[in-house]
């Protein structure tokens, strides 16, 4: 089945990690195949709506030209296009059973993403802040996993510090946006007192590897020092309920 690994239970380990750290990394959850997929479809989305000659070597350079040259709209446009793709909504069913398994929970898919870590530009990056603020209504689980390259300190994967989902959801926050076109951050008020008392810890993953994390942990994008756009796939679950 597209190469998901067929092993979904996790371990006691892994769960008493995930509730006293707020986060874990389920290590090859995704198989070779599913992952050359993912760029294969990655690359066509781009070659196709940016009109461009693309391909797994010039890929970062092209976008991150159009990125530099305030070429925004097109890019979204390719970002929403992509976050459509069908092996976004493959990998969703699996962790539809995943959750079911491992946590007893009903759910259901909310959204997929794409998130772009790209060299001289913090645009689509995201500071401290929680799932929460974004998703109030609705309790949730969300998921994150590398697209071409293996995501590192370097180039500028996530970052979480560790524990701060038992500090609840943070009402008292700032909006902050660099304009218009940039994403929102719904930084907590308190983050310098906060950040003082979590340690962080960066998200380091290889192809194949996912992130699993709780809707109140707080968590952040990186800089990128590398050349070669960080890539990731987001998907978000809704909780719904308890098995019967």
């Amino acid at each position: 089945m597209w190469g998901i690994k067929n092993n979904m239970k996790i371990n006691k380990l892994y769960s008493d990690n995930f509730n006293k750290d707020g986060y874990i990394i389920i290590k090859n959850f995704l198989s070779e195949k599913i992952n050359n997929s993912f760029r294969n479809a990655l690359i066509y989305n781009y070659k196709t709506n940016l009109d461009k000659k693309i391909n797994k070597k010039n890929i970062s350079e092209i976008i991150t030209k159009y990125e530099l040259e305030n070429n925004w709209d097109k890019l979204y446009y390719a970002f929403k296009k992509f976050s459509n793709s069908s092996q976004f909504k493959i990998v969703s069913k699996k962790l539809k059973k995943f959750i079911k398994l491992n946590f007893k929970k009903k759910n259901r898919l909310i959204n997929n993403a794409l998130g772009l870590a790209i060299k001289k530009s913090n645009r689509t990056s995201y500071n401290w802040h929680q799932e929460k603020p974004y998703y109030k209504n609705i309790s949730t689980l969300h998921f994150q996993f590398p697209i071409m390259h293996s995501c590192t300190r370097k180039n500028g994967t996530m970052s979480v510090l560790t524990g701060s989902h038992k500090l609840g959801f943070i009402k008292k926050i700032k909006s902050n946006q660099l304009h218009k076109k940039s994403v929102y951050s719904y930084i907590p008020t308190n983050i310098n007192v906060i950040t003082k008392k979590f340690s962080e810890k960066f998200i380091n993953m290889k192809l194949g590897d996912l992130v699993m994390f709780d809707e109140n942990v707080i968590h952040k994008s990186n800089i990128n020092r590398t050349n070669k756009i960080r890539f990731v796939g987001i998907i978000r679950h809704q909780l719904l309920g308890d098995l019967r």
